[in-house]
This record gives C-alpha cells, sequence and structure tokens, in this order.
C-alpha cells in the first residue's frame, strides 16, 4: 500500500480523542493514519493510565466551579448564539514526535514533560459553526486583564466578576498535578504546560460528547450478581491489596452504589469513575476510607485518586503504626 503524502499532526489527533471532527475530516484523517501504518488508537490506548487518571482528576476540579460558571454566562459570552458547553481535558507527553505517545513495557508514562490540555467545546446548531472571533472571546475569560484585547464593556465587567483567570492557570494546574499521585511516575521536576482552547460540535451530537469527556466508562465493568458476600477482614499490610477492594465495595454500598464486585476491582481503576463520576459520593468514599483507620486528615498528603491510592494508604498508615 502506498504511503500518504498526507500527515496527521498532533492537534489533528487531539480532536480525534475529543471526538470533535466532523465525520468527513475524521474520515480523511484516520484514512492517513491507515496509509502511512499508524492507525488510530484512542487517547485511552495511547498514553499511561497515570496521565488518564491525571485528565480525569483536572476535569473534575474545573467542572465543580469553572464550567458551571461558564455554562451560567455562555449566552452572553457568545453574544446569545451558543448556550451550552462542557470540558474537555487532556494530559498529553509535552512532545511533537509521535512515538513519545508509546508508554514502556510496564504500562508507565517514559516522559517527564506533560501538555495539559483542557478545551471548552461548545454546542452549535446546524445553520451555524464556531468562529474565530467566538473562540477568541471565550478563551480571553482566561487571561489576566493585562492581556485583554479591546472588547464591549459588558464582556469587560464578565470577565471581572467571574475572574476565571484566577481559577484556572498555570499555577492552579500545577498545584493540583503535584498533589496527584503518579505510580511509577516521579513529578519532581517535572515540566507542565497548560492550553486553553475552545471548540465546537453539532448539538446532535453533543450530550453523547459530554459524557464521554468524563473518562472511560469502568463503573459498569466492575458490576457483579446482586447481593455479592463482602466479609471484611481485618486489614493488614499483608491482606490489603485484597480486603481495600472489599473495602470500597462496602462503602459503595453503603452509599446506595450497589452491587460492585471488590474481585473485579483493578488497582489502575479512578475512583470518581467508578462512581460514575458523581463527585460528592466520591468524596464520601474516600473520606470514609481514611475514617476506617481513623485517619481524618494527613497534613501535604497526595490525593487519593485511585484503588492503588487507596490500598497504599492502608499500607503507609499501617506500617507507621507498626513503627510506633
Amino acid at each position: 500500500m502506498k504511503k500518504s503524502t498526507e500527515i496527521v499532526n498532533n492537534s489533528e489527533i487531539h480532536e480525534l480523542d475529543r471526538g470533535t471532527a466532523s465525520p468527513k475530516e475524521k474520515a480523511r484523517r484516520l484514512k492517513i493514519l491507515n496509509d502511512n501504518g499508524a492507525p488510530y488508537q484512542s487517547y485511552e490506548k495511547r498514553v499511561a493510565p497515570a496521565l488518564v487518571n491525571a485528565s480525569i482528576e483536572i476535569k473534575r476540579l474545573i467542572d465543580r466551579k469553572i464550567t458551571p460558571a461558564l455554562l451560567s454566562n455562555i449566552g452572553q459570552i457568545m453574544d446569545q448564539r451558543f448556550h451550552d458547553v462542557y470540558c474537555d481535558v487532556k494530559v498529553y507527553p509535552n512532545s511533537e514526535e509521535e512515538d513519545e505517545f508509546i508508554v514502556d513495557d510496564d504500562g508507565e508514562f517514559n516522559n517527564n514533560n506533560l501538555h495539559v490540555l483542557v478545551n471548552f467545546v461548545i454546542s452549535i446548531p446546524k445553520d451555524d459553526s464556531l468562529d474565530s472571533m467566538a473562540r477568541a472571546t471565550l478563551i480571553s475569560f482566561f487571561q489576566k486583564e493585562d492581556d485583554w484585547t479591546a472588547s464591549d464593556q459588558k464582556i469587560s465587567k464578565l470577565k471581572k466578576k467571574l475572574k476565571l483567570y484566577d481559577l484556572l492557570n498555570i499555577d492552579v494546574i500545577s498545584e493540583k498535578m503535584g498533589n496527584l499521585p503518579f505510580n511509577g511516575f516521579d513529578t519532581e521536576g517535572c515540566g507542565v504546560e497548560l492550553e486553553i482552547d475552545c471548540d465546537g460540535v453539532i448539538d446532535t451530537q453533543f450530550a453523547k460528547l459530554k459524557t464521554a469527556a468524563l473518562g472511560p466508562e469502568i463503573q459498569s465493568k466492575r458490576l457483579g450478581k446482586p447481593n455479592i458476600p463482602m466479609e471484611l477482614s481485618t486489614i493488614t499490610t499483608k491482606n490489603a491489596k485484597k480486603e481495600i477492594s472489599v473495602l470500597i465495595a462496602k462503602i459503595l454500598d453503603a452509599l446506595d452504589l450497589k452491587n460492585i464486585d471488590p474481585s473485579k476491582l483493578k488497582k489502575t481503576d479512578n475512583l470518581y469513575a467508578l462512581c460514575g463520576y458523581q463527585d460528592k459520593t466520591c468524596l464520601s468514599l474516600t473520606q470514609s476510607i481514611r475514617m476506617h483507620f481513623d485517619v481524618l486528615a494527613v497534613i501535604g498528603a497526595q490525593e487519593m485518586v485511585t484503588v492503588e491510592n487507596a490500598i497504599d494508604f492502608a499500607v503507609e498508615t499501617l506500617e507507621m503504626r507498626e513503627d510506633d
């Protein structure tokens, strides 16, 4: 098969990851990639689990305050043309070389520079399109006042009122990344770049892509038969790997998330995803895990993001008590 003379650059691949490319453009890019012997793989298959989980957690942070603020004001921001928006976050290796997307044999990320791409995706009616001016207006809400270009007074007042540039910037993202536990990946000295962009998708595809942007759907894959026997033994450093999964399932059952099968949980499972991307449920889960070990909070501790992090927390807590 003859190779294509065209290429698909990283930004075009990122658009495939978001699912926002038009059907015609998607087909064109997929054909080029196939012709060049590098078939497209989904974001989740292309990067290490740690980066998928980082993407989920950064989006979770943004969806707490920033996305609702945008959603409440998107009509005014977009001159009443568009009325719905969601946030898509992907964390990539910061490299132009396609082979840098590959993870090593242990499934770990092999590059210590990260590119955090935050994309606010607008629902676009069939008879309209996202022009460069509308896109630039939204992006300007994340720029400091000194960096603003001329805009009407109403938009300027709204920028000052929302102060989104204080809620989402490189310092916020770097702090968040520093609090995330990357097992097998050292975050010290890690370079982080933040890119904030705006994209559009036809309104008939909006709801599906909004759900997909949350991250992989794992909850249904971890369900078992009703009334699964879940006897929780005293947790020790030796049995923590098994018993923490039981503890998680029992806590979720008490939170009315039934039939999670402990034997189906994987160490890389994101707890927020396991909770069906329900923030309050996940916060209750992680706090309940700490309370099980009589630990309300650990000053300076990293966040508990995955099943493996919960196991590590249990083992470290028990080891510290053994040393005492």
